[in-house]
């Protein structure tokens, strides 16, 4: 869910010339509404993926373009599930900022195999 995220919202911002804070309400918001139709056991989860996925995208195009916001969004997804894996959330008393920082987490670690990577070649 949040490399569909992703993917919307970097198509609205950039393709679409949306400002980043719409993009990401409006890709939110279609996906609750669709979600609230369909009944489910790990619905709220869900619906974190892909608001987490959203963030990821709001990302300036030259620090990362759409393919490294697609890779940043499946690492934000892996991060995700890890932390609720080992009840990290519940620890820290919810998702208050730990989506940004998940996202902002997984943002960096592309960056960072970026930079790292072009200074290799």
């Amino acid at each position: 869910f949040s490399l569909a995220a992703a993917h919307a919202t970097y198509w609205l911002i950039h393709k679409k010339r949306i400002n980043p804070i719409r993009a990401a309400s409006l890709t939110t918001l279609i996906f609750i509404a669709i979600s609230a139709i369909i009944p489910g056991v790990f619905l709220i989860q869900y619906q974190v993926a892909f608001f987490g996925g959203t963030f990821v995208a709001m990302s300036e195009p030259f620090r990362l373009g759409e393919k490294n916001v697609l890779f940043a969004a499946i690492i934000f997804g892996a991060l995700l599930f890890i932390l609720q894996k080992i009840d990290f959330l519940h620890f820290h008393g919810g998702l208050g900022g730990t989506i940004g920082a998940t996202s902002f987490l997984a943002c960096l670690i592309v960056y960072a195999i970026n930079r790292l990577s072009s200074r290799a070649n």
